[in-house]
């Protein structure tokens, strides 16, 4: 049990620091980092699949609230469209419109004041989608901005990308 809270303890904060990192780099109001995973099963065995926020760094004296509690075992189902752009496209932005707020879309707006949220997929080793960094954002939307803020999380997703799909989490949780 102590190796396997080490070993959450180091990925947690490998996570963490390049998390803040990237969010200063960009300016965003907050960054989050959501994860797929196998929520329960039907009872005829068809898999039910989710998403939860494992990180998130919200920038001090943003206004915007933290979300990471809230953001536990989402159905992706709520979110087809987006979970298809993100894997076709490696990108998806949200903008926060008063067309937004009619949909499931307006649950990674934390606040009023962001003008649009980024999410830029994270993949792992073998180029299949782990899930996503979600950046939001309090300032103009800007195509040639956004584009920069989108080298910045792919970065972002790339160092992820060995501590999300490969950790001794695994083989401690098994042994």
């Amino acid at each position: 049990k102590k190796d396997l809270m080490n070993t959450f303890v180091k990925l947690r904060t490998a996570i963490r620091e390049n998390c803040v990192t990237a969010m200063n780099e960009i300016g965003a109001a907050r960054l989050a980092i959501y994860l797929f995973h196998n929520g329960t099963h039907s009872t005829h065995g068809v898999q039910f699949f989710k998403m939860s926020c494992i990180c998130e760094k919200v920038a001090i004296g943003s206004g915007v609230k933290e979300r990471m509690i809230e953001h536990t075992n989402i159905p992706i189902n709520l979110f087809d469209e987006m979970i298809e752009k993100l894997n076709s496209y490696n990108r998806y932005i949200i903008m926060n419109d008063k067309d937004v707020h009619d949909t499931d879309h307006k649950l990674f707006i934390s606040a009023d004041k962001i003008s649009y949220v980024q999410l830029v997929t994270i993949y792992d080793i073998n180029n299949n989608m782990l899930g996503f960094v979600a950046a939001e954002m309090d300032t103009a939307y800007s195509k040639d901005t956004a584009d920069e803020e989108k080298k910045v999380l792919n970065d972002l997703a790339k160092q992820l990308t060995p501590v999300l799909s490969y950790s001794d989490y695994t083989s401690i949780k098994t042994s």
